[in-house]
């Protein structure tokens, strides 16, 4: 959200070693215009999902984004949690009708390959 209480694309980098913000590349447009997005740090790299359903990841050189993954069920107001170093879970949520009571397991890929898991909540493991 923007200072006018508005959702927004913008995103901005805080660097740990340097105590600096700089200016991120935006978010890729969507439905919501980033509102109830979830982002996460894992390996040191950012990845975000929002409404529309993909998982992106910060490119390297922190200028644009890469499609990494896409949910089965795209999900807002929803988190990302890491799950162990190479997997990310998306859990709760909801879908624009219901809430989500399910969790997504899911495993980045570099622009294609990515595996999706659902998991009913009651009975979740990773595997």
């Amino acid at each position: 959200m923007d200072s006018d209480n508005q959702p927004t694309l913008a995103v901005e980098v805080y660097d740990t070693a340097t105590g600096q913000w700089a200016k991120g590349p935006d978010l890729p447009p969507g439905k919501h215009k980033g509102f109830s997005c979830s982002a996460i740090n894992q390996q040191g790299r950012i990845y975000v999902t929002a409404f529309q359903g993909d998982l992106w990841r910060l490119a390297k050189d922190l200028k644009s984004w890469e499609v990494v993954g896409r949910l089965e069920h795209p999900r807002m107001a929803h988190r990302l949690v890491t799950a162990g170093s190479r997997q990310l879970i998306a859990l709760g949520g909801e879908d624009g009708t219901v809430k989500r009571p399910d969790l997504e397991i899911i495993t980045p890929g570099k622009t294609s390959g990515w595996a999706v898991k659902t998991v009913p909540a009651q009975s979740a493991e990773l595997r």
